[in-house]
């Protein structure tokens, strides 16, 4: 009475459900920094097109007005900069 006439055990193999954890862990950071990324990349190209559409505006109103020979030149230079630069961003 009340002795104890046997044990029984049971044991699993857990170590692939870990690898598979860490694996999913490791995903969901990755993905995590790639958003982060992408959302950053879309801050900025936002950020530096506004600038640049004033900053091409305006030059394009002052070649528009009656500029010497060699001011001409540098505004337009600086039109094709502004442009060459919003052709990247």
């Amino acid at each position: 009475q009340g002795e104890i006439v046997g044990c029984i055990a049971l044991a699993q193999d857990v170590s692939s459900y870990r690898q598979l954890i860490s694996q999913e862990a490791e995903i969901a950071k990755v993905h995590a920094s790639n958003n982060a990324k992408t959302q950053f990349l879309a801050t900025m190209s936002h950020e530096m097109r506004t600038p640049l559409n004033v900053i091409g505006g305006m030059i394009s109103m002052m070649l528009d007005t009656g500029l010497g020979d060699e001011q001409f030149a540098f505004a337009s230079q600086i039109e094709k900069s502004c442009a060459e630069i919003q052709a990247l961003v």
